[in-house]
């Protein structure tokens, strides 16, 4: 058993989001491809000796007593009978209300730090379990290991269904982000709520088809015609989304695009020295501008 230990929870962008009719269930069937990207947060997570709860610090932004974190612990201790307590520190970075799945990257990273912790021998099969229960995009996050060590920062993958079907894209690239979160936050059950009342302005033709994402994943950025269901709507709503995106691709981005349901934006660049030109001008105008390159 380790006392101490210390995990990145990365951050994911949809390169394309296809939202698709809702279920019984209320959710959303999706087509889409994640990819992690080089930020994120950090937690810091100390094994408490005379303790059976897990404590939530967080200086940054203030949590629900109830959250990510606290859920994944719930479960974890349901799965395996181990309920030794534990102090999480965590270090914010990932916006909330961005689309880039924040939340659902630090119950995953969590996961894997208990799973590590109490050598806890959990299955991929059953951290996916776990992980369903936390939220839709939980799983994915989980796809990339079940230990803190081996972890796959490069993540990619085809996440269809609600979020549970997971297809990982083995032959994954590294690429130059200029990511740009605006001062905007945009509920995930907002969003969903305004695709259901603007269908007649998602143009579902120009989607590529489900078997064609890998495919096009794998030619040069500057051919991709990825699309996400969220964007035209949202930034009608929120006109600063669509000037971001379009700021971008003036200053050479080769794709450009929304995460998730808004409102983070990125573009892709074909070179760091590009994306750092485009990067230095940009953190000028926007509050939150990061210039990632590729790992």
């Amino acid at each position: 058993m380790l006392d101490y230990v210390r995990v990145f929870s990365p951050a994911k962008i949809n390169l394309s989001l296809k939202v698709l009719s809702k279920r019984s269930d209320k959710y959303h069937d999706i087509e889409s491809i994640f990819q992690l990207i080089p930020f994120g947060d950090e937690l810091e997570v100390f094994f408490l000796e005379n303790e059976k709860k897990c404590i939530v610090d967080c200086r940054q932004v203030e949590l629900p007593l109830e959250n990510t974190i606290t859920k994944t612990y719930e479960e974890f201790s349901k799965i395996t009978g181990i309920n030794h307590g534990v102090r999480v520190v965590l270090h914010k970075h990932i916006p909330l209300g961005a689309g880039l799945g924040g939340g659902s990257s630090n119950a995953a990273a969590f996961l894997r730090v208990l799973n590590t912790m109490f050598d806890a021998q959990l299955s991929y099969a059953t951290c996916k379990q776990i992980a369903q229960k936390i939220g839709s995009d939980v799983p994915f996050f989980v796809a990339g290991g079940t230990k803190v060590s081996s972890y796959d920062y490069n993540l990619c993958c085809i996440v269809t269904g609600r979020g549970e079907n997971i297809q990982r894209i083995n032959e994954s690239r590294s690429f130059n982000y200029v990511l740009i979160c605006p001062e905007v936050h945009i509920a995930t059950k907002e969003a969903y709520a305004l695709v259901d009342e603007n269908q007649d302005l998602i143009n579902d033709s120009g989607f590529p088809l489900l078997h064609n994402l890998e495919k096009m994943y794998k030619m040069s950025v500057d051919d991709w015609h990825f699309k996400n269901s969220f964007t035209d709507i949202l930034r009608v709503k929120y006109p600063i989304i669509g000037q971001a995106i379009e700021e971008l691709k003036s200053l050479g981005a080769a794709y450009a695009q929304m995460s998730g349901s808004g409102s983070s934006v990125y573009g892709i660049f074909n070179s760091i020295e590009e994306a750092k030109k485009a990067g230095n001008l940009l953190e000028k105008k926007w509050k939150r501008c990061f210039i990632l390159p590729s790992s």
